[in-house]
């Protein structure tokens, strides 16, 4: 009986302990809650002054389950607008992707962030051309897609090392045929699924224009392998690994 006892009180305080380290699932792009870290990452069009404005991608965290936020930081790397940001977090690393407007064509406007401080202070950097990023992680591999700089075409990238370096580009689908400056140009997502993950997108039919669901497409980018058991809530991490050991410590 007090060896029960014992196990329970030993399970309890693991969960106490290790509590404010872990985030749930975003609750949409901008927005990651956990019991005592908590991240937010959005859009927002600034005034800076004499009539101009410009969209700029924020960041701010809360180290108090919530109760209060750090002011803003602008993560943007351009002096023009920056949009569609997105966010996850991977153990107890903070990864941001989002698209900078740059006016040389020739620098990568698709720009990476990582903070291994709970969103103190980031590491950025540029890594592809393009537009409308998303970005997944599986199994401890970060998983990039995106939409390129004429949007049409879907790239994916991965990273093996949390974001240090990327994959060569691999093309998944390319438009071939002629589009108005009207038509819909397609969105990349990336889902984690059980089985794997997979980059979706949807546009427009070019054969049917009056078709409300339009063109969609799906493909498999990493299959499920035999050590992958796990729901991917409970993945493996360096966070569980540390309540597993102080709970089997006791």
């Amino acid at each position: 009986m007090k060896t029960k006892i014992t196990i329970i009180v030993c399970i309890v305080a693991a969960v106490i302990i290790f509590s404010g380290f872990y985030a749930y699932s975003p609750i949409n792009d901008s927005e990651i809650f956990g019991p005592k870290n908590q991240y937010k990452f959005w859009q927002e069009e600034l005034d800076f002054g004499n009539g101009m404005w410009h969209t700029r991608a924020l960041f701010s965290y809360s180290h108090d389950y919530g109760k209060t936020f750090s002011a803003p930081s602008d993560m943007s790397m351009t002096n023009e607008n920056a949009h569609e940001p997105k966010m996850i977090v991977m153990d107890d690393d903070v990864i941001l992707v989002w698209r900078d407007e740059v006016e040389d064509d020739s620098i990568p406007n698709i720009s990476f962030a990582k903070s291994t401080d709970f969103g103190e202070t980031f590491e950025k950097k540029r890594v592809f051309h393009g537009a409308r990023p998303d970005i997944k992680q599986y199994d401890d591999v970060l998983y990039l897609t995106w939409a390129g700089p004429d949007l049409r075409q879907i790239w994916y990238s991965v990273s093996t090392d949390k974001g240090e370096t990327f994959s060569e580009p691999s093309l998944i689908f390319a438009i071939n045929w002629e589009l108005s400056p009207y038509d819909e140009r397609p969105t990349p997502t990336l889902d984690v699924y059980s089985d794997g993950v997979v980059v979706s997108w949807k546009m427009r039919n070019p054969d049917d224009k009056s078709e409300p669901l339009g063109l969609s497409g799906k493909q498999l980018i990493r299959e499920k392998t035999e050590t992958l058991r796990l729901p991917v809530l409970f993945l493996k991490s360096k966070r569980l690994e540390r309540f597993m050991s102080f709970v089997l410590a006791c």
